[in-house]
């Protein structure tokens, strides 16, 4: 799979370690993964595919099937994260983008 997008980010004890989320995508089989990289491991946190209809994401075994025009469920996640950031994080500056090949328009009618 090839990288689309890598951010890097710190981790306590390790401060000298590239540790990264990336989202990877195989652009023949319209599928991405976003992954933590810890060096030693790469951890899939989420699996994506795409049909006609719509987006399917994968979550921990957990199927979640978003059609196309209904109420995003990647949305729901993204503003649960940014309230976990903004209760739970201090003093935590921004993850620094290291990568971002943009992704080909020519699947976009499936």
């Amino acid at each position: 799979m090839n990288p689309a997008s890598i951010f890097e980010y710190d981790q306590y004890g390790h401060p000298r370690t590239a540790h990264t989320v990336k989202v990877l995508e195989e652009p023949d089989d319209v599928i991405a993964k976003l992954v933590i990289d810890t060096g030693d491991n790469q951890v899939e946190i989420l699996n994506i595919d795409r049909d006609q209809w719509g987006v399917w994401l994968t979550i921990g075994g957990h199927t979640i099937a978003q059609e196309d025009g209904t109420r995003s469920f990647l949305d729901a996640l993204i503003k649960s994260l940014q309230y976990v950031r903004e209760t739970y994080e201090w003093k935590c500056p921004d993850s620094t983008e290291i990568a971002c090949i943009p992704v080909s328009d020519s699947d976009e009618s499936a």
